[in-house]
């Protein structure tokens, strides 16, 4: 196994941005709620459903950066339509500020009978004083998505290359022992001894004169016994007349 790696920078700063990331869409939700609450025009129920999105986009973005492939890629998908939102709420803000802010009050003067310019005037505050938060968000959410695209792309995947090659490197050293092992199996159930191993006296002395027997018993019975050779008998009989 391939030993445990200190996390790249690239993934803290991620985490860094993922954390600004959820406080903006916390500010998402409170400004709508602000904005209009419970929300129903157009620009406070998006806010809404973008900050709840952007919650579920941060957690899985958290779990991306502890090196979990699937969740960075699915963040990378889920947070790219999360910015794109985002872009549209602050767009519309700014190139439609007018009709924002009419949307907004005449829903309000239709369901409370009390509210009057005073009302008009803070809720305009707020829509020209929030767009320019929601810009910064934008911002952020886009800085956070080019870190999250080079973790994918370039940082993980060359961590996840050399740990490749370790583990092969190390699976050949094991194939190598086992191999020798294996030989070892093979020449104690053969009976051979390796080669540096030394035989002792006794035990050679005992080989070959087992071998010999065996020669001779083949031999007589190819040719027949030649102890009864007259020739061989003789010569015998010799070498022990000279002994």
């Amino acid at each position: 196994m391939a030993r445990k790696r200190d996390r790249p920078v690239t993934a803290w700063l991620l985490r860094c941005f993922l954390l600004l990331n959820a406080c903006s869409a916390i500010g998402f939700i409170v400004y709508a709620l602000i904005l209009q609450n419970p929300p129903k025009t157009a620009l406070p129920l998006g806010m809404l459903i973008v900050g709840c999105c952007a919650l579920v986009a941060v957690l899985i973005g958290l779990v991306g950066s502890l090196r979990v492939t699937c969740c960075l890629t699915l963040y990378l998908y889920l947070g790219g339509l999360v910015t794109l939102a985002e872009l549209g709420i602050t767009l519309s803000m700014f190139f439609n500020y007018n009709g924002t802010v009419d949307a907004l009050v005449n829903y309000s003067k239709e369901n409370d009978p009390d509210w009057t310019k005073a009302d008009t005037t803070a809720l305009k505050d707020k829509v020209a004083n929030g767009r320019w938060f929601f810009l910064v968000v934008c911002i952020l959410q886009f800085i956070s998505m080019l870190v999250a695209l080079v973790l994918r792309v370039c940082v993980y995947p060359r961590e996840r290359d050399f740990e490749n090659f370790e583990e092969g490197g190390e699976g050949t050293k094991a194939a190598s022992s086992s191999q020798i092992q294996m030989q070892k199996l093979q020449q104690s159930i053969s009976g051979r001894q390796p080669q540096s191993v030394s035989t002792s006296p006794g035990t050679s002395t005992y080989a070959s004169s087992k071998l010999q027997k065996s020669t001779t018993q083949k031999m007589s019975a190819k040719y027949g016994s030649y102890t009864a050779d007259a020739d061989y008998t003789s010569k015998k009989k010799g070498w022990f007349s000279r002994s």
